[in-house]
């Protein structure tokens, strides 16, 4: 995605301000469903490039970003975990954060197990 790490470090990375009316109205159940999904697509929209640029910043390799903020994205959309965010608690931003920086723990310890997996042969106990 992007070209050079110098561009990913211009306003364009910095979170927008939230439209919680756009959360609300994603996480609703009275609220209709093609606006409901618009609202979501708007959200993943606005939140891609910065989530993406976080994972940069954090020294994931371009392509480790992208497969990470696509899988974050997915995992938040499946769970409906936005429907937790809470704008009395605290902004939206810090809430995506929070919970971009579990998905990446849970997904690095699942990397990691598998890894393990992978390269150690199963002994067998001679009699």
């Amino acid at each position: 995605m992007p070209a050079t790490f110098a561009t990913e470090t211009t306003r364009e990375g910095l979170f927008a301000s939230t439209r919680w009316t756009m959360v609300l109205d994603a996480g609703e159940s009275q609220t209709p469903p093609d606006q409901a999904l618009s609202a979501l697509s708007e959200l993943c929209r606005i939140y891609w490039r910065p989530i993406f640029l976080f994972l940069r910043r954090q020294g994931s390799n371009p392509d480790d970003a992208q497969d990470l903020t696509q899988g974050f994205f997915a995992h938040l959309i499946e769970s409906r975990a936005y429907v937790r965010a809470d704008p009395e608690k605290r902004r939206f931003r810090s809430f995506l954060l929070g919970a971009l920086k579990h998905f990446v723990a849970h997904a690095r310890a699942h990397d990691r197990t598998r890894s393990t997996r992978t390269r150690s042969p199963r002994r067998t106990h001679e009699p």
